[in-house]
């Protein structure tokens, strides 16, 4: 007789027959078995790949995070022991400080700088759009063959002639010194008259040469007090750098400006003229708008608006490039 098909009316009962179909289920089966399996392993690895850059990225936030909160916990520590010796005070009361002779230390040069333009122009004192009445007292009292009684302006104009028209520049700032000097200080409409002119033509200079001589008032500021300030400049620009390099400049940035006194933004903006600051620096400056909280009417010289410090910069960068 011969052998029953594997389910024809039941089960087989020859072994050879289920070893057929074993080996037909398995030839099939295994294949796909393993190629599900291996699938499987697969999307784990994946799943597991992204949970380790989900976790590898929550790591780096938390360490950037941690360190800029770090950065700014050591510039507080240091803004805590800054000392100025020359007011005798500390803390951030230097800020204020520094702004102070900072702001003093220009007034000087513009003065300096407004007899310096009158030695080689004495006529613009006939300029002069305030009251003059006490000048006139003194030089009449000092020089009685030039004045008499209240002079009228072109009177005015020939007795500034007659006094300092034909000296040599040495000799008309000894006649200064003797018409406005009282006990070896400048009298106040010495003050309020040469004030006026350096003013006047520091407004009027070019943008470079206004730069310049902000640099050279700077400079001047470096030699008498900002070595207080060094390590406070350093650390600030430090932090300015490692923000630039965070995904999340933005909220890192916010949180910097909020912390930053009104004194300190001043001083940040006088800052800009030192000449040891580099073009990085400022292109960050600029890029995150760090003065734009500056109070304007606080600053030594006039400045109208964000847009004035922002073409300032801009200035300063170029004459950096150009080195």
């Amino acid at each position: 007789m011969g052998k029953k098909p594997l389910f024809s009316g039941g089960f087989s009962q020859e072994h050879s027959s289920w070893g057929d179909f074993g080996s037909l289920i398995g030839g099939v089966l295994g294949p796909a078995l393993t190629f599900a399996t291996f699938m499987i392993m697969l999307v784990n690895l994946e799943q597991y790949k992204k949970e380790a850059q989900k976790s590898e990225k929550r790591f780096n936030i938390s360490l950037k995070e941690n360190t800029f909160f770090k950065l700014l916990n050591n510039q507080q520590d240091i803004i805590n022991k800054l000392q100025l010796r020359e007011k005798n005070i500390s803390g951030s009361n230097v800020f204020k400080g520094c702004a102070e002779i900072f702001n003093k230390i220009f007034a000087d040069t513009i003065f300096f700088e407004g007899i310096d333009a009158f030695i080689n122009n004495p006529i613009i004192l006939g300029d002069i759009p305030f009251n003059l009445d006490s000048f006139w007292i003194i030089t009449r009292e000092r020089f009685p063959e030039l004045c008499c009684g209240n002079p009228d302006t072109s009177s005015k104009i020939s007795i500034i002639n007659k006094l300092f028209g034909k000296k040599t520049k040495g000799e008309n700032r000894e006649l200064i010194e003797k018409i406005f000097l009282e006990k070896g200080e400048y009298t106040y409409d010495a003050k309020e008259i040469f004030k006026y002119i350096g003013d006047d033509n520091f407004r009027k200079l070019r943008e470079e040469k206004r730069i310049d001589f902000l640099i050279s008032v700077y400079y001047s500021f470096q030699e008498d007090s900002n070595y207080c300030l060094i390590q406070y400049f350093n650390s600030f620009r430090s932090i300015l750098y490692f923000i630039e390099e965070t995904d999340d400049k933005e909220k890192y940035f916010k949180i910097l400006k909020s912390q930053l006194s009104i004194n300190e933004i001043n001083l940040l903006y006088y800052n800009i003229f030192s000449k040891s600051i580099d073009e990085k620096y400022l292109k960050l400056m600029l890029k995150h708008k760090m003065l734009e909280n500056a109070r304007f009417y606080d600053l030594t010289f006039f400045i109208n608006g964000y847009n004035e410090i922002k073409k300032d910069i801009e200035e300063r960068i170029e004459i950096l490039r150009k080195k």
